[in-house]
């Protein structure tokens, strides 16, 4: 059961839990980071398949920087938050509101759309906190861009993600 008191669970699906697409039907991009996000906030064994996959495809040094730009953006997010945000269940087919704003938010730092990045992230983060976040999404991007560039770039568990179960 979510603990009441995490930032990253809560409020009502009616919300930013509410789903709007599909794992399979979006952008690479977007689904490494709904994948990594979700796997990351499922707790150690979650974080340590994320790390794995991305030193497996990466290599340790680019993998490591990766994983750094990765937690510095979660923790810019979540020293910023306005509201509780929701996630769905790891291997649910559904992308929420939530994920996808600050999936948007990666996105378009990452192809240099700072004001796109600086929209998204304003329905979710604090106003004083919009542009550090918005510096570690551009950072997280251009990391993580290279594997949405490259042939394969699902992660595993993400097939499973796009079965079409619906997990909430």
């Amino acid at each position: 059961m979510p603990n009441p008191n995490d930032p990253w669970f809560g409020g009502d699906k009616r919300d930013g839990g509410r789903p709007i697409a599909s794992m399979k039907d979006v952008d690479p991009l977007t689904r490494i980071f709904v994948w990594a996000l979700r796997r990351w906030l499922d707790g150690v064994c979650g974080q340590q398949e994320v790390w794995g996959h991305l030193s497996g495809r990466m290599g340790g040094k680019e993998g490591a920087r990766a994983l750094s730009a990765f937690e510095a953006h979660l923790s810019s997010v979540t020293a910023g938050l306005e509201r509780v945000v929701q996630r769905h269940h790891s291997q649910c087919a559904c992308v929420c509101a939530d994920e996808a704003l600050m999936a948007a938010t990666v996105v378009a730092a990452s192809e240099g759309d700072l004001s796109g990045a600086r929209f998204f992230a304003a329905h979710y983060i604090e106003p004083d906190s919009v542009a550090a976040v918005v510096e570690t999404a551009y950072c997280l991007g251009a990391e993580i861009k290279k594997l949405a560039d490259t042939p394969c770039a699902p992660p595993p568990g993400a097939a499973v993600s796009m079965a079409g179960r619906t997990l909430h």
